[in-house]
């Protein structure tokens, strides 16, 4: 048993399934999140916020080890036995200066294609750049997803506001899909509505598997494929007001992720246009892994929660991915027609299963066939697809870290099998969309990022239309 704090341990604990899915050779997988500062970094106050918060959590205190029957098991170290100096690497000036302004971009690029840390140690570490005010927080993704991170992060944190209250979280409890259509609907439609989260679950469930062996996305010129993840990377961020999404997604009662969604695919058209893929005689596929948070509320956890003994709840890899098609070459001239349609796939994909299977057939085929084809499938669905994405939405409030405000909150992980991750992190009334692509598919970040921002401004501009005809 192991708790937060002082907590006892008797024995060792065993790493959970989806936490041996990345450690396995060719899923190894490291998050970068990348914190921006108001003032310039105190090393010294830094590291003792570390020792006083971080090192709570026992998992940033223990290492992975071998059972018997040689599965990976968790083996728990006092705190204090934790050298902070091993885990802080402090990056020299002289080294940022002669980076040029692009430093922090080239930095975080080149730690997205390496996944070595010391597996002796606990498995994280923080890079420490002080001339740009920034620190990069790298921990392998078996310790959990970025939702617990972020959790844990913020819960060692502190509001500048006002430090004797927590962060204000915008985390809502997810409504089961059928919940608002099964209301005040008659027995019928009940049944219709039963028939198709049965005939949804069944297709894009077998779509899911059959990515896992031989369907893929039409080739492209920002289609990756298997070992792409070791190919050079180059990251850009796009940022953006969060009062112009949620105007967007009023419009056509959507959400912020259906925007985001928008923002890419419309985003990722007109990129493709400007490498004349409009001349193609059909429209083209392409696909995005929609990493998915499983636990039964939406958005980011408060540490106290993700702590709790309910599975449902708790620390670790709770998600799972969707599939999403984006047929381009087909854009409708209205932008907000476009997101209604996009959002008609959104809600069919919600009222099925695909999302929780992904996550328990990985469990089953691992169990059954072992970890070794159970990796083998997952790696497919990824190098057959073109890009991935993640959303959290991060805390309202300005925090502080060791008593240093916090600008930007900016996440990224180490490459995939694609050509491009797109991650979004919103914090405060701001949201970052943070890019990272394979510098040799995709030679051109700052042309795509000014895709997305055109998409954006072309949604807004088409939601205030309607919003005037309307009075609104």
């Amino acid at each position: 048993m192991v708790v937060v704090g002082d907590g006892i341990y008797d024995g060792r604990e065993a790493v959970t399934p989806m936490g041996s899915f990345f450690l396995h050779p060719t899923l190894q997988q490291l998050v970068n999140g990348v914190f921006g500062f108001k003032n310039p970094i105190d090393v010294d106050a830094l590291k003792a916020q570390l020792r006083t918060s971080i090192l709570r959590h026992p998992r940033f205190c223990s290492v992975l080890a071998k059972n018997g029957d040689g599965s990976d098991c968790w083996r728990r170290i006092r705190p204090e036995e934790v050298d902070l100096d091993r885990h802080v690497v402090v990056v020299s000036e002289e080294e940022e200066l002669a980076g040029g302004e692009d430093f922090v971009n080239k930095y975080v690029g080149s730690l997205t294609i390496d996944t070595s840390l010391d597996m002796k140690r606990p498995l994280w570490e923080v890079h420490v750049l002080r001339s740009n005010r920034c620190c990069v927080f790298r921990v392998h993704h078996v310790l959990g997803d970025c939702t617990s991170f972020l959790a844990l992060f913020l819960d060692s944190c502190q509001r500048v506001d006002d430090v004797s209250l927590p962060p204000s979280i915008p985390s809502l409890r997810k409504t089961p899909a059928t919940s608002s259509l099964t209301k005040n609907a008659s027995l019928f439609q009940r049944l219709l509505l039963f028939l198709s989260f049965v005939w949804y679950t069944i297709v894009y469930c077998t779509l899911l598997v059959l990515h896992s062996f031989w369907i893929r996305d039409d080739p492209s010129p920002i289609t990756g494929g298997a070992g792409v993840e070791l190919w050079p990377r180059m990251v850009r961020t796009l940022t953006i007001k969060l009062s112009d999404m949620k105007l967007v997604k009023t419009t056509f009662n959507g959400t912020i992720n259906d925007v985001l969604l928008g923002i890419i695919s419309l985003g990722l058209e007109r990129y493709l246009e400007l490498k004349n893929i409009s001349k193609l005689n059909k429209p083209l596929r392409v696909t995005g892994l929609v990493i998915t948070n499983l636990r039964p509320t939406s958005g980011l956890q408060s540490l106290e929660s993700l702590m709790k003994s309910d599975s449902r709840v708790g620390w670790g890899n709770k998600f799972g991915v969707m599939l999403l098609p984006f047929y381009l070459g087909k854009r409708l001239a209205d932008p907000i027609q476009h997101l209604r349609k996009l959002k008609e796939m959104t809600c069919a994909k919600k009222l099925s299963l695909e999302a929780i299977f992904s996550l328990k057939g990985y469990t089953f085929v691992k169990a059954v066939l072992g970890g070794k084809i159970a990796a083998k499938m997952n790696y497919n669905i990824i190098s057959n697809t073109t890009f991935s994405v993640s959303n959290i939405m991060g805390p309202l409030d300005e925090m502080m870290f060791a008593g240093n405000p916090i600008t930007y909150i900016r996440p990224t992980s180490t490459g995939l099998p694609q050509a491009m991750f797109v991650h979004m992190v919103s914090y405060m009334d701001k949201a970052d969309i943070h890019i990272q692509v394979v510098k040799n598919i995709i030679p051109d970040p700052d042309v795509l990022v000014k895709c997305f921002e055109d998409a954006l401004h072309s949604m807004k501009s088409s939601a205030m239309q309607i919003n005037k005809k309307e009075g609104v």
